[in-house]
C-alpha cells in the first residue's frame, strides 16, 4: 500500500509544495530538501522495507519518518505563510498519514492535539 501511495502522491505533493515555494520566493536549500523528501525518499523507503529482515517493522518506521518529515515541512511552510489555514491543513495531512493503515477515523483522535497551537 505505502509504496504505491508514495509513488503516486509524493510527486503530487512536490508540485503542490513547490508551487508554494515558488510563489513565496523560497531559497534554494528548501528546493533541495523538497526534492530529497518527495522524490528520493519514497524510493529509499521502499528499498529499505523491501530488503529488511522484518518488512512490516521497517514500513512502520518509514511511516514514523513520514510524520517527522511532514512536521518539518509544516514548520518550514508555516514560517513562510502567516495564515492559520496553512497550519490546520498540514496538521490534518500529517495526522492522516500516520494513521492511514488503521483507518481514517483513527486520525480524528490525533487531530485535536495537532491543532493545539490555537490556544
Amino acid at each position: 500500500m505505502n509504496r504505491r501511495d508514495r509513488t503516486i502522491f509524493y510527486p503530487l505533493l512536490f508540485l503542490a509544495l513547490g508551487s508554494h515555494l515558488l510563489v513565496t520566493d523560497a531559497p534554494g536549500w528548501t528546493w533541495v530538501l523538497l526534492a530529497l523528501n518527495y522524490l528520493v525518499f519514497p524510493q529509499a523507503a521502499y528499498w529499505r522495507a523491501r530488503h529488511a529482515v522484518d518488512p512490516l517493522r521497517a514500513e512502520m518506521q518509514n511511516l514514523d519518518t513520514d510524520v517527522v518529515l511532514f512536521s518539518l515541512w509544516a514548520g518550514i511552510l508555516a514560517s513562510r505563510c502567516g495564515s492559520p489555514s496553512c497550519w490546520s491543513h498540514r496538521a490534518a495531512s500529517t495526522s492522516w498519514s500516520s494513521t492511514a493503515p488503521e483507518g481514517v477515523f483513527a486520525s480524528l483522535w490525533e487531530l485535536p492535539p495537532a491543532l493545539h497551537w490555537r490556544r
